[in-house]
């Protein structure tokens, strides 16, 4: 990010408070900026809610009760009540995705389509799908899944080792930008092992280059949902001890308050979420620090 970028557009945009010019100015600027495209992807991978969220449950008994009763729903909109369907209507969702209450992401799913701002619209449909595909489950048969979707579960288990991503397979990118992209794609297919390494090398071969800085974020949340609080904790650190511009320092922040709740931390975990408070109060995640502090008891 160079000092003519404004990351302010970007905070309102994914806050849904910005303007229609504000927006066209965004997406002008993310056509000629590879550097803020590369934050601007990264943030929506970070708002992306893939993993079961409070109110899911629900959601998912009833998608699965009009699905044995042969109906086909509407997901509702948040707050609004589901509709049933007549059998062999056309599927389609509400007006809005299913946005839990501590999802981050705002109302910029009016993007035009084509633009870099329409990918807001696809990380709500990816999460209806997931919903759908879960609901799915259920309707098969496996009466335990919805539990094992919303309960909280262990430490993530890394898929099992192939040839493709053996700890000893040597990356197959040569560039920074090759390998980023590369492991991000790793990281979205669910190729937790993979991701990791290829992160890893990128910080090990690239360690100056704007990729390895963006990838501490990356790979921090990735460790931090497989299970290693301490090792994300360390990469949300040395992302937010860089020097110069940190287009994600609130995310790196949010980060290291759930690394700092996963390890027990509490003093640490409510000094992180004042910080964000304080250097960060227009983020997206302020009502998620505010609710911790007094949850905390700070």
């Amino acid at each position: 990010m160079t000092a003519g970028c404004r990351s302010e557009l970007l905070t309102r945009v994914r806050r849904g408070v910005a303007t229609e010019p504000d927006r066209l100015a965004l997406d002008a600027h993310l056509g000629a900026c590879a550097s803020c495209r590369m934050s601007w992807v990264l943030a929506l991978d970070f708002d992306a809610a893939g993993a079961a969220e409070p109110g899911d449950a629900e959601i998912l008994a009833r998608i699965a009760n009009a699905a044995i009763g042969g109906a086909v729903i509407d997901l509702p909109c948040e707050g609004a009540p589901a509709r049933r369907r007549r059998e062999g209507a056309p599927v389609r969702l509400a007006s809005a995705p299913v946005r839990p209450d501590n999802d981050v992401r705002r109302g910029d799913d009016g993007a035009r389509p084509g633009t870099l701002l329409a990918g807001r619209r696809w990380a709500g449909w990816t999460r209806s799908a997931w919903l759908y595909a879960a609901a799915a489950v259920l309707v098969a048969g496996v009466s335990l899944a919805a539990a094992a979707l919303v309960e909280p579960r262990p430490a993530a288990q890394l898929e099992p080792s192939a040839a493709a991503s053996s700890p000893g397979a040597p990356p197959t990118a040569s560039t920074a930008e090759q390998l980023f992209r590369e492991a991000n794609d790793a990281r979205r297919a669910g190729r937790s092992r993979r991701a990791i390494e290829l992160y890893r090398a990128l910080q090990r071969g690239f360690a100056s280059s704007p990729e390895a800085t963006l990838s501490l974020v990356s790979l921090g949340g990735l460790l931090l949902h497989d299970g290693s609080p301490a090792a994300a904790l360390a990469q949300f650190d040395r992302y937010l001890g860089v020097a110069g511009p940190r287009p994600l320092a609130v995310e790196a922040l949010y980060g290291r308050g759930r690394a700092l709740r996963a390890l027990g931390r509490a003093g640490d975990e409510a000094q992180a979420w004042r910080r964000l408070l304080r250097e960060h109060p227009g983020s997206p995640y302020v009502e998620h620090a505010r609710r911790r502090l007094a949850e905390l008891g700070r």
